[in-house]
């Protein structure tokens, strides 16, 4: 603070005048910070004292008498004694790095703990120490043994020794670390090649090598299921196996095993790693010094650029220029804090294993060839908040303070043994500190009384036999009354966070105060447990508690007061699927406790206990989870792996529902290979991604049994890492979605019968359906009705709003269907969605639809303007785009047998009174169907004849559409006009009905010319008057008008196609209700709801806007000149799930197509087609809005009375419809003078106000400068 206010008061000195008291200010703060420094440095402690054990050994001389020993901890918990520190500056002096040849008293500076793995007591003092994350060396591990016996020079030349592998090289020993992509230096320190291993051998061998010689390091990785390397994981499978073990404490965060090849000399500059680090030693002896975390602002580490984490100074010449840099900051000149750092040296050979805590600084030094192969697992907090003090930024794959209880197991022995840590320590000490059973601030429980207490110190307790002597007989040894163990006090709010198997049956089970307030007031910003529990801040002692299982059954069995003794509901889902979405909703309501992928269920899964162990300790920890005060539910969001174990949660709880939340299978692939996809990076082999594997393939290694089953023959003997990454991720969802179907139809993916014997009591939710399914559906089926309040379901609708995984950054959810339905088009996602994958989701559908009788199923939820329209929910039925299609091709105009296969509409006779007041109720309710038997229309059916209309055209020409094929896509003719570049799909000729009728009915395939003639009557014009006045059924003022327009005053005019047989008008929307009238031949018409638009691949803009870029007969192939935008590329495409329905009309019958319904309609023959449209209603409008168009209707409560066309939609949304190209006759700007005058004017009033803006900030900075003498 005093230099800083210093140099503050020196620069307020050179302002102006007026700003003196400024400086006066500046210097007073800057006297009073420097008082408080020196009161400060008064008040600091001494260095503590020598120990006893450094004493003693200064006085016998035996590792030096002069060393400077350090009782420093890791951190503020002060473990007095171990290890011992000494200064840096002594250590390197000893032995300087550059020097390969270690002193004779090599181990002088050297305080770890060298222990025997064979040795019962020295391994149990070994994990004390790991469980502290403080450093060790362990030796004498059978299973690392027998790697160092194996890897002789000849077994790794036969393994390796014609095979490339990676080599750093550097100009001289010393090798810095550095980010290709981040290096900001001129040169790089070194440079990566590779080379044989036979040649790398060669060199490393030499022993004449000097420090300035160039230097090579070589290195292999192996990642778990790799085929590269394989024979590294197999020799090290009992060294670091993937299950936890003495060196694999965090198999889930095992990241793979890494070898270094070193030669004499070869240096690698002090870091630190984010991860628990056990560097083993197969070959040769390596050095190494190490600085815990605190040292951090002494050793000059670099906070970013391409070396960070690492050294600036080179330790070997620090008061020199580091070479590796070509500045002159990296230096520690004599007296700098460098010297002073606490530092250890540590000498290692083979059969070694050092263990290095996350955040601890290593110096490795190569003292001869050698070989050392590490491995991370896990990062823990211990240390992180010393770097993060130190201006880096710490990532923690943990929260939580497991090491506390370990540490103060070293204390107790550090206490016992005098102050100092022992040169040995018995087994049976590291039991000497139990774990607390009761919170900081609690009564222990009082222990049991002795027999003799109870006996009042060996005298008769009333009513007590006499004297054996004065009965003569043999006294018998007294049975002491057996006093009741109390139960432990445990406040409500301490929950389990975490639990030790160090006791299969009885383990430790860690407590901590969780702070339920902030987690209900935003669960979005911690929508993981591990997040709570960080939030909670349970590293603090007076928050946190260890206590065992049966400790914590005891409780629970003794508390009255707990009514959520039994979990409520559990979420199970596959990946991306929006289970975070439906936790945080829960989780805003304060009467349910959430726990979303909570650590402890999940280990008490995986734990080696046995099975009815394990589901004991589950209902134990549940019902301790349901303690905290207000709860009356608890919900489980589970791990999606859980999936695969349903059935031992079930069985724990045999009566509580469940949900399974699952998505379109490719749209999750993407979601988990979004970033690989969008670059077009995916790697060939699910291998290739090595440590960064996406959640869908991380059990790629050591597949599961489910998946194994789905994926056959092609993955029998090996692992799944060869695969495709994209097969084996949906070979991973497809098991989930398996096990999760079979749970729900009551029997396991294994086939025996399900713990749940009721069916009942699972449901499956589509993605689709969400949020509203967590409220409609979920709540009720969890059995919360009775405490579920309006103020619940509104917190709850609130929260759905936010990015589910927020995390306090204030975004708002979007939807990504769409990307991800673009991204998942790959080869290998299709052909592993037709091999399987696809089979598997239609399954998963069949049983979703058996357990949602009430049609919450993406596929049909569907608006309705009155939901009592009709009596059927789901009408219309619709089906698969695929199944239509695969039954009857468009172009194919004769069509199957069974026509009628995928029709599902209601057929209803005009003249019955019944049926047609059912029609208009199908009407009211905007859902499609049929009137048959209309006797106006077969009226004109029968007078419409070839010789009728050739009189009423009487030879004058009509527009006629012209295409080159059977395909007709209508685009904008104004666009067309005024974009030289775009070609028209069609043509247009005009020609009498006679010319017509000649074309038509000649022969044509549909690679031929097809014409398509129309006629339309609009009044109040008098062409074509005929239509109108044959067709009372559109004409407003007829009473045959009734049922077939709703809005007489939207109606404009009606519109007749005369179409050739194979004649297809792509797919489309229209904005108004449509009745289609057929007056002569057969159409058919595939039909899809308006919520389909996504799958539809609908043009959003340019000329054909509106209209399916897809050619619906044949997908894959382009047409129209639309590219790649107007094909689809794989059979798992969104469009084959898209729901259709398949209607043939005929002469006589009319069809009501909804407003914004999609039709794609066929000329089976030649056909008269005349319809008409009245009004646009508001459903179907939000799916349109949602696919990205706008909703142009004329009724409802917002804009009712609204032209349909936009006439009177006003100034902003015509402007919109003309930029957009939205909506129908979306009108032109330049066809209304006063829009030139208005634009005219708008450019002109902005530009004057832009002007005049800038000359206020040009005079404001100008006077600024002048001001500032600048």
């Amino acid at each position: 603070w005093a230099p800083a206010g210093a140099l503050l008061a020196r620069f307020a000195a050179h302002k102006p005048r007026a700003d003196g008291r400024m400086a006066r200010r500046v210097g007073a703060a800057a006297l009073a910070a420097l008082v408080v420094a020196l009161v400060a440095l008064a008040a600091a402690p001494m260095p503590a004292a020598a120990s006893p054990v450094a004493e003693a050994d200064a006085a016998a001389g035996g590792r030096g008498g002069d060393r400077r020993l350090r009782g420093q901890s890791l951190d503020d918990d002060d473990i007095p004694g171990y290890p011992l520190f000494f200064r840096m500056g002594d250590v390197l002096d000893h032995w300087p790095p550059d020097d390969p040849d270690p002193p004779a008293d090599y181990a002088r500076y050297d305080t770890l703990r060298h222990l025997d793995m064979q040795d019962p007591d020295q391994r149990a003092e070994a994990l004390m120490l790991r469980n502290a994350e403080l450093p060790f060396v362990a030796y004498n591990h059978e299973a690392l043994n027998s790697v160092v016996d194996k890897w002789t020079d000849d077994y790794l030349l036969s393994k390796m020794g014609n095979v490339e592998i990676p080599i750093e090289e550097s100009r001289n020993n010393h090798f810095m670390y550095y980010n290709p992509a981040l290096r900001g230096t001129p040169q790089a320190p070194t440079r990566s090649t590779k080379g044989t291993y036979s040649e790398f051998l060669r060199h490393a061998t030499r022993t004449d090598l000097e420090p300035n010689e160039r230097h090579l390091y070589g290195r292999v990785s192996y990642f778990e299921g790799s085929n590269k390397w394989s024979w590294v994981g197999e020799d090290y499978a009992g060294v670091f196996s993937r299950t936890p073990g003495f060196f694999m404490v965090d198999p889930s965060e095992f990241r793979g095993i890494h070898c270094r090849f070193g030669e004499r000399g070869v240096i690698a500059e002090s870091h630190y790693d984010q991860g628990r680090n056990v560097i083993t030693m197969a070959k040769g002896t390596k050095r190494y010094v190490l600085n815990p975390p605190h040292a951090c602002p002494q050793l000059h580490i670099l906070r970013k650029g391409a070396s960070a984490r690492h050294t600036a100074v080179d330790w070997s010449a620090p008061q020199l220029p580091n070479t590796a840099f070509d500045d002159e900051i990296n230096v520690a000149p004599e007296g700098d804090p460098f010297y002073e750092a606490d530092a250890i040296d540590v000498f290692l050979q083979a059969g070694d294993a050092l263990y290095v805590p996350a955040f601890w600084f290593h110096y490795p030094i190569n003292l001869d060839h050698n070989i050392q192969c590490n491995a991370r697992s896990g990062t823990p907090e211990a240390g992180a908040s010393f770097v993060e003090a130190c201006g880096l930024r710490p990532m923690m794959s943990e929260h939580g303070t497991e090491h506390e209880h370990a540490r103060e197991k070293v204390q107790q022995v550090v206490r016992e043994a005098g102050g100092a840590y022992p040169h040995a320590v018995p087994a049976d000490a590291f039991d000497a500190v139990p774990r607390p059973s009761t919170p900081p601030g609690a009564t222990a429980p009082a222990p049991a009384a002795s027999s003799e207490s109870s006996s009042g110190g060996g005298g008769s307790a009333s009513g007590a036999a006499p004297p054996a002597s004065e009965t003569g007989a043999k006294t018998p040894t007294p049975t002491p009354t057996p006093t009741p163990t109390p139960v432990p006090e445990v406040p409500r709010e301490f929950v389990p966070i975490g639990i030790e198997y160090d006791d299969l049956t009885n383990p430790n089970v860690r407590l901590c105060r969780i702070d339920r307030a902030a987690y209900v007031a935003a669960p979005e910003t911690m929508p993981m447990s591990r997040d709570v529990i960080q939030r909670s801040r349970c590293e603090q002692k007076n928050n946190a508690m260890w206590i065992r299982m049966a400790d914590l059954k005891r409780v629970v069995d003794a508390d009255a007061q707990l009514v959520a003794r039994t979990p409520s509901g559990f979420i199970f889902h596959e990946s991306r699927t929006g289970s975070t979405l439906a936790a945080n909703m829960f989780g805003s309501w304060g009467d349910v406790a959430t726990y979303s992928e909570h650590p402890v269920p999940y280990a008490i899964w995986q734990s080696p206990a046995q099975e009815v162990q394990k589901l004991q300790h589950m209902r134990t920890v549940a019902a301790a989870m349901g303690r905290p005060a207000g709860v009356k539910h608890v919900v489980y969001k589970m791990q999606s792996a859980t999936v695969l174990g349903m059935d031992f949660f079930l069985s724990a709880f045999p009566a509580t529902p469940w949900v399974f939340l699952y998505r379109n299978t490719p749209e999750i692939v993407a979601s988990n290979l979004a970033d690989a996809l969008e670059h077009d990076r995916v790697p060939e082999r699910v291998a290739d991604f090595g440590a960064r594997m996406p959640p869908c393939m991380r059990s790629a290694s050591n597949p599961a049994e489910q998946v194994r089953a789905v994926l056959g023959a092609e993955i029998e003997g090996r692992n799944g890492l060869s695969l495709p990454p994209e097969r084996y991720c949906v070979a991973h969802l497809s098991a989930l979605a398996m096990n999760a179907r079979n749970a729900a139809l009551g029997r396991l993916a294994d086939g025996r019968c399900c713990a749940s014997k009721s069916i009942d009591r699972a449901r499956l939710l589509n993605y689709d359906t969400l949020p509203d399914s967590i409220i409609d559906v979920v709540v009720p089926h969890f059995g919360m009705s009775e405490v579920f309040t309006p103020a619940a379901e509104a917190r709850m609708r609130e929260v759905s709003l936010s990015y589910s995984k927020d995390r306090g950054r204030g975004i708002e959810f979007e939807g990504d269907t769409e990307r991800k339905q673009r991204l998942s088009n790959t080869p290998a996602t299709r052909a592993a969605m037709d091999a399987f994958g696809q089979r598997v989701y239609d399954s998963l559908l069949a049983v979703d639809a058996v357990h949602n009788p009430d049609g919450l199923r993406a596929a049909q939820v569907s608006a309705r303007a009155d939901p009592a329209a009709t009596d059927d929910p789901s009408y219309p039925h619709t089906f698969p785009m695929r199944d239509v299609l695969a039954h009857w091709n468009p172009d194919d105009v004769a069509g199957p047998a069974d026509r009628d296969k995928y029709d599902s509409l209601r057929r209803l006779d005009y003249t019955d009174p019944a049926q047609l007041q059912e029609a208009r109720t199908l009407r009211a309710g905007e859902v499609p169907f049929i009137l048959t038997n209309i006797p106006p229309l077969l009226t004109v059916a029968g007078k419409w004849t070839d010789d009728y209309l050739k009189a009423q055209f009487s030879g004058q020409a009509h527009p006629v559409e012209v295409s080159n094929d059977n395909h007709f896509m209508w685009y904008n003719k104004k666009y067309s006009a005024t974009h030289e570049e775009y070609t028209p799909p069609l043509a247009e000729e005009y020609m009498s009905y006679d010319a017509w009728l000649a074309k038509s009915r000649g022969p044509a395939a549909p690679g031929d010319k097809h014409y398509y003639f129309k006629a339309s009557h609009i009044p109040p014009a008098a062409a074509d008057s005929f239509i109108s006045r044959d067709y009372t059924i559109f004409d407003p003022a007829h009473e045959d008008s009734g049922v077939f327009l709703v809005d007489k005053a939207q109606q404009r005019g009606v519109h007749c196609r005369f179409g050739m047989p194979g004649i297809i008008a792509e797919a489309h929307y229209d904005a108004g209700r449509n009745f289609v009238s057929m007056v002569r031949g057969h159409k058919r018409y595939l039909l899809a709801p308006p919520s389909e638009c996504e799958k539809l691949h609908i043009l959003k803009q340019g000329p054909s806007i509106r209209h399916s870029a897809v050619d619906w007969s044949d997908p894959y192939h382009s047409t129209h000149g639309l590219g790649k935008e107007g094909r689809i590329s794989n059979s798992m495409d969104p469009f084959w799930s898209a729901r259709v329905i398949d209607v043939v009309i005929g002469p006589g019958e009319a069809m009501y197509i909804p407003s914004f319904y999609f039709h794609l309609p066929i000329s089976l023959d030649e056909s008269i087609q005349c319809n008409s449209r009245s009004g646009v209603p508001q459903v179907g409008g939000a799916a349109i809005e949602q696919c990205g168009f706008q909703n142009f209707y004329t009724e409802g409560p917002n804009r009712a009375g609204r032209a349909e066309y936009g006439d009177d939609d006003g100034i902003i949304s015509s402007v919109t419809r003309f930029f957009t190209g939205r909506g129908p006759k979306a009108p032109s700007l330049f066809s209304d003078p006063i829009w030139i005058m208005v634009a005219a004017m708008a450019g002109i009033v902005s530009s004057m106000m832009a002007y005049k803006v800038g000359m206020m900030i040009y005079r404001a900075r100008s006077r600024r400068k002048i001001h500032n003498g600048l």
